[in-house]
């Protein structure tokens, strides 16, 4: 199935609202919105918009124009000036240092200095461990670097600090899935759609894990909520499309939807993107039309990288000797 892909965000006014000083922190009884932070790993992970506010600490003027400094230059990915800017913030305004850490962290991370990241979240840590927006960007590294368990245990932390961040339960579902846990993946994106009903990405994610699972009437739900809210994104196309020609389960496979899926995620992608292709050969297969499955996935094959040829070969096979593939579940 396709992944989600992964969309590098603008960083201008970055900024922990957990972290101020207390008086300029929401009341204990609301619920806060999200922080920059937490609406940075919502971008980060699946595409949510987001809008960030040109704030900073009021404690110190001077600082806080070094810091609007550094959030313009890392706009423009001027990283060395931006933490130049940051360094001289924390040497005017040692009351705040926990916030240019954080934005500080951040920015290493998005030019691609893990090391200096984790070592400027856990700082944050140190000064204020009260601080859940430090352990989502901890998480975020070691995610890049494929360590799901420790973004697991980052992320859990997080929630402990603030139960309401959705982009925790975002991320953790999508570790959860990386580790093969289907079932914890699923329960995180329940609670990521309790708080964010029309997010269509997060339904086609919660799709996925129940299809793995083989709860295959909430898939087909969940990939059609995707599809109203988000008629014409390729990978939703294309997942629904497989998902109604290759299902394990007979009831839910149907070849003419699965046609139209790959026809319009064909359409959508100008024919560009060879999984469109290999769709299309799964549905014209699904039809019992193995001839022109067996042409699909030779047009795939030319246009597919060379670290997907060996899948496509194998369903080639499987076209010529007449028989249709059929994705397992883990139930």
């Amino acid at each position: 199935m396709p992944h989600s892909s992964i969309c590098i965000i603008a960083i201008l006014g970055l900024f922990l609202a957990a972290a101020l000083p207390c008086s300029a922190q929401s009341p204990a009884s609301e619920t806060p919105p999200p922080t920059a932070v937490q609406q940075s790993v919502q971008q980060t992970t699946y595409g949510a918009p987001l809008q960030v506010p040109h704030t900073a600490p009021a404690s110190s003027a001077p600082a806080t124009e070094h810091y609007r400094r550094a959030q313009t230059l890392a706009a423009q990915k001027k990283w060395d000036e931006s933490k130049a800017e940051l360094s001289e913030a924390m040497r005017l305004d040692p009351i705040n240092t926990h916030v240019y850490y954080l934005f500080r962290s951040q920015v290493h991370r998005l030019e691609g200095d893990y090391d200096d990241a984790v070592r400027d979240a856990e700082m944050v840590m140190t000064l204020r461990p009260q601080v859940a927006d430090a352990y989502l960007l901890r998480a975020m590294v070691w995610s890049k670097r494929g360590m799901h368990q420790q973004t697991v245990r980052d992320l859990d932390k997080a929630l402990e600090l603030e139960p309401e961040t959705l982009a925790a339960y975002v991320m953790r579902g999508n570790a959860h899935r990386a580790l093969g846990d289907e079932s914890r993946a699923l329960a995180d994106y329940t609670e990521a759609l309790r708080r964010s009903p029309k997010d269509a990405t997060l339904h086609w994610n919660r799709g996925n894990a129940h299809w793995q699972l083989g709860h295959n009437a909430e898939a087909q739900a969940d990939y059609e909520a995707a599809l109203t809210l988000e008629p014409a994104k390729p990978q939703f196309l294309l997942t629904a499309a497989s998902f109604h020609s290759t299902c394990a389960d007979p009831a839910f496979r149907n070849a003419a939807k699965a046609f139209d899926y790959a026809k319009r995620a064909g359409e959508a992608t100008n024919w560009t993107d060879w999984t469109a292709l290999a769709a299309l050969a799964d549905a014209y297969a699904e039809a019992g039309d193995f001839a022109n499955a067996g042409q699909m996935t030779a047009k795939a094959l030319e246009a597919a990288p060379v670290g997907e040829h060996a899948w496509l070969r194998d369903r080639q096979t499987m076209f010529q000797a007449g028989k249709s593939f059929r994705t397992a579940s883990k139930r």
